[in-house]
């Protein structure tokens, strides 16, 4: 239908939105390299965020997203805080 920008998240309906995609992916897996594919993750550290990232690529059964977001960040002070060294 022309749409070619999808924007979801790790928590949206429990996953299920981006079981969705995978779903519709396993069946047209060209057109994948047609999206721009947005997902978020409601965590703030790294590990949960490559935790996150990594379910979420399962769950679309891709292997890149275009755009990953850190969604809904409420305590900038407990985000900064963190053992990563990078």
């Amino acid at each position: 239908m022309g749409v070619t920008c999808w924007d979801t998240s790790h928590d949206y309906i429990g996953g299920k939105s981006e079981k969705g995609i995978g779903k519709y992916f396993s069946k047209f897996s060209e057109d994948r390299k047609k999206i721009f594919l947005i997902t978020k993750s409601g965590a703030s550290q790294p590990g949960g965020l490559t935790q996150h990232l990594h379910k979420s690529l399962e769950r679309m059964k891709t292997d890149y997203i275009d755009l990953f977001l850190i969604q809904a960040v409420s305590d900038v002070k407990k985000v900064m805080k963190t053992d990563y060294q990078g």
